[in-house]
């Protein structure tokens, strides 16, 4: 008998809670529908029939301009006011929050928080951007986030990721 480990997404399909199977190597839902893990870690939410084109999201062009941007650490300041939001209002008696990145292309906000927040081993986070190949960059960057392959417009799958 395959036992379901819980999770905080809904079947893009059915809107049916998904479940980690016991293998951790794949999500389904109770109408069957399933979801594998890629090798690269991330998962992908976004069936063929939900895509308005063939490669959604920034081309490969656009994201290695806006890495380059990034990394050259611009945006630091911005990700390090962010960082001290986060610990300055994370509750004392808080074991695990929830941290939602939409939109969050190859991770690099979520990257920074993890390296940077005082309470980085408290933050689970999740992570969504419409364009594959962003999400399979950030998969391999930042191992202890879960990154999905999902549009934000779905707004059953984003309020259940919100939940405490």
């Amino acid at each position: 008998m395959t036992q379901f480990i819980p999770s905080p997404y809904l079947c893009p399909i059915c809107q049916d809670s998904l479940n980690l199977t016991e293998n951790k190597k794949s999500y389904c839902c109770a109408k069957n529908h399933h979801f594998d893990v890629a090798k690269e870690g991330y998962l992908n939410l976004l069936p063929a029939q939900h895509k308005k084109s063939k490669e959604p999201g920034d081309s490969k062009a656009m994201m290695q301009a806006r890495r380059n941007f990034l990394e050259a650490d611009f945006y630091q300041p911005l990700a390090q006011a962010i960082t001290n939001l986060v610990d300055q209002h994370y509750p004392d008696n808080a074991t695990k929050r929830h941290i939602l990145d939409m939109g969050c292309g190859e991770g690099y906000y979520s990257r920074q928080l993890s390296a940077l927040s005082t309470h980085a081993s408290q933050l689970d986070f999740h992570c969504l951007d419409i364009a594959k190949n962003a999400i399979m960059a950030a998969a391999k960057k930042h191992k202890e986030a879960c990154y999905i392959v999902a549009s934000t417009t779905n707004r059953k799958f984003v309020t259940l990721l919100t939940r405490p």
